[in-house]
């Protein structure tokens, strides 16, 4: 039992900093992911920090397309910082990748879009995502897609409020963010862009398979045919930065 409110079900995956159950919360009766930091973590103010950041930054957001966040805090009987979230029931865009290949382009196209909505609601709260990546991003068996993780995330102000630190994910950060330049929601935009076109058929399969990681610079080695597919909707390009 975590803070004495929630029961641990079954370890869902690992990350840098943290931990990441299934769990139910007795008090709700409902079920819930729980982040909690792992110890080799919890003893730098660094990681805490980072991790209270990530509570803040993505509970100001409410939203379809965005994993929502319950609650924040020390666990102070058993030394636990815990992050309780919506729990998303579903699977990675990734994990679809490796297992269907390229998705269909209407489908594909419908993906980006539900993720253009959800970090254009970040972006109106000058949030910043920083490690847009299919791993990050949430399907569930409906279709809906939740943006997860803003453990990255920063607040911007404007062009002045720019400098930081390069952190992200190498294969989909723009050439600024390697130089710790990025300033705005153009760099989650870049993001999401730079994996969008292996996503559907159009681009077709690369020898690396449709998931694997495109190597540093964004160049995957196969031609690019500029030209809308047939069957893109026309709506497409009006909902992220378009």
């Amino acid at each position: 039992m975590v803070n004495g409110q929630f029961e641990v079900v079954r370890k869902l995956g690992e990350g840098g900093y943290g931990a990441v159950y299934e769990a139910k919360d007795v008090a709700l009766e409902r079920r819930i992911a729980l982040k909690v930091m792992l110890p080799s973590r919890a003893a730098s103010k660094e990681y805490v920090g980072k991790f209270f950041r990530e509570a803040r930054t993505a509970a100001q957001l409410v939203h379809p397309n965005v994993v929502a966040v319950h609650n924040v805090g020390l666990d102070r009987e058993n030394n636990i910082y815990f992050l309780a979230m919506e729990y998303v029931e579903g699977r990675t865009l990734h994990d679809v990748l490796q297992e269907r290949g390229p998705l269909p382009v209407e489908e594909a196209i419908d993906y980006m879009i539900q993720s253009c909505r959800g970090l254009a609601a970040a972006h109106e709260r000058n949030i910043i995502h920083r490690d847009i990546k299919p791993g990050n991003l949430m399907i569930k068996p409906g279709g809906t897609i939740k943006i997860a993780d803003f453990g990255l995330a920063k607040v911007y102000e404007g062009e002045g409020g720019a400098a930081s630190t390069v952190i992200g994910t190498p294969y989909f950060m723009p050439p600024e963010q390697f130089e710790g330049k990025a300033k705005d929601g153009r760099t989650d935009i870049y993001a999401l862009a730079s994996r969008s076109t292996t996503c559907s058929r159009c681009r077709g399969r690369t020898r690396r398979g449709a998931g694997a990681d495109p190597p540093l610079g964004h160049d995957e080695g196969a031609a690019v045919d500029p030209r809308a597919p047939s069957d893109l909707p026309r709506d497409s390009g009006r909902s992220c930065g378009g």
